[in-house]
């Protein structure tokens, strides 16, 4: 279907997100369009920056829950107005969101990278008795755990990937959850 844009631009970009202290979904919200023809919204998902791959008819609403993000995995996010003859507008600006791993109980941890040897040496501070998690992707959309474990004192940890040996890209988060 030929995709033709409306003449307006939504006034998506007042677009934010919001969580509560208590870990509830996170709520994409966005402004009314201020064209009289618009009946409704789509909220478009997608794993790359303006590559969205599943869409969301929330009607005329202006805000949407997003409750169903894989935890840990960035999401990028845009918004479309569109009328009762289906003429869809541009994509809004988009936003991303990345849900925390754990929940409110856990938190990146700035983390320095040098190579050592040619493979990549993570330093970052760690306290006693948090879990502490190192995931890496190759490509931002898929996360894994590279190494885990309980850290025993206050101090600098440094991690050498040894499993980098022939990757040409990698991507390192460091997670920790209080004990």
């Amino acid at each position: 279907m030929k995709r033709r844009c409306l003449n307006y631009l939504i006034s998506v970009l007042a677009l934010a997100l919001f969580t509560n202290i208590a870990a509830t979904a996170p709520v994409l919200l966005w402004d009314r369009s201020e064209d009289p023809n618009v009946v409704g919204y789509r909220v478009y998902f997608g794993a790359q920056p303006r590559s969205y791959f599943t869409n969301v008819d929330v009607g005329s609403q202006t805000s949407n829950t997003l409750s169903s993000l894989r935890q840990g995995t960035t999401c990028h996010m845009a918004v479309t107005a569109y009328t009762a003859d289906g003429v869809e507008s541009a994509f809004s600006e988009e936003v991303f969101y990345t849900p925390p791993i754990d929940g409110i109980t856990s938190a990146a941890l700035t983390n320095s990278i040098r190579l050592t040897n040619s493979l990549p040496q993570l330093s970052f501070r760690i306290k006693t008795g948090q879990n502490i998690r190192i995931v890496s992707s190759d490509n931002f959309a898929a996360w894994q755990d590279i190494f885990t474990f309980n850290a025993a004192a206050n101090r600098t940890y440094r991690f050498i990937d040894t499993n980098s040996v022939g990757k040409t890209l990698r991507f390192y988060k460091v997670v920790a959850t209080p004990p």
